[in-house]
């Protein structure tokens, strides 16, 4: 039944907390630690201030020169702003792929 209604109708990744906030503006994001995207944003957003990032981000991507049906890669560390700039990016019609950064231990 859950894939029939995946199937149907798709997970539509770019708008993901534009809905998510239509339905629970009041709802809170909790991270572990800031945002390397917009680290001036703090650990607790509402889901209105997630949906705004994400439209933020899709116009950073738009303004640096990337266009639709384009291939990037997003290479960093692990973090939340990987998955909000994946909705970004499915925004602007890219086709993103991640790399893990790996971090040398000495």
């Amino acid at each position: 039944m859950f894939l029939q209604r995946i199937g149907n109708k798709g997970i539509r990744l770019g708008t993901l907390f534009d809905r998510a906030a239509a339905r629970h503006p009041g709802n809170m994001v909790v991270l572990d630690h800031d945002l390397d995207v917009a680290p001036e944003l703090g650990r607790r957003l509402a889901l209105p201030e997630v949906a705004e990032l994400v439209a933020e981000l899709a116009s950073r991507l738009w303004a640096a020169g990337v266009r639709t049906g384009e291939r990037i890669v997003v290479h960093k560390t692990d973090g939340f702003d990987i998955s909000l700039t994946a909705c970004a990016g499915v925004l602007d019609g890219v086709i993103e792929q991640f790399r893990k950064a790996r971090v040398a231990r000495v």
